[in-house]
């Protein structure tokens, strides 16, 4: 992580370096994207997911959260722990029966974000 860390401060003043280091960060997300679509597949809020969108954000909060350990554990391992409980709240939604999937997606839909 550090030196990925470097090798992204440095991407900045080296194009060949942004180069190269945006094409390892893509195709670590293009991973990640794959992943998030076998777990969302289906699901209630697969509708709401912009998955290669996420794919990045995750890549991105992966990386910053473990450089951002190094000067402040208390709060990456906060932020650890926010993601947990989202990841619960996930696993309830997913875990709905046939009739709640069909009213919480109904409901998406009206509140305009699926």
């Amino acid at each position: 992580m550090a030196l990925l860390g470097q090798f992204l401060a440095g991407a900045s003043s080296y194009p060949a370096l942004g180069v190269a280091t945006g094409d390892a960060l893509r195709l670590w997300s293009g991973e990640i994207e794959r992943v998030l679509e076998r777990l969302f597949l289906g699901h209630p809020l697969a509708e709401l997911l912009d998955v290669p969108g996420l794919a990045r954000a995750v890549s991105a909060s992966f990386v910053g959260l473990e450089l951002y350990e190094g000067v402040d554990p208390d709060g990456a391992s906060a932020a650890f722990d926010a993601l947990d409980r989202m990841g619960a709240l996930v696993e309830v939604v997913d875990g709905l029966g046939p009739v709640a999937t069909k009213a919480l997606r109904l409901k998406l839909r009206r509140s305009g974000n699926a």
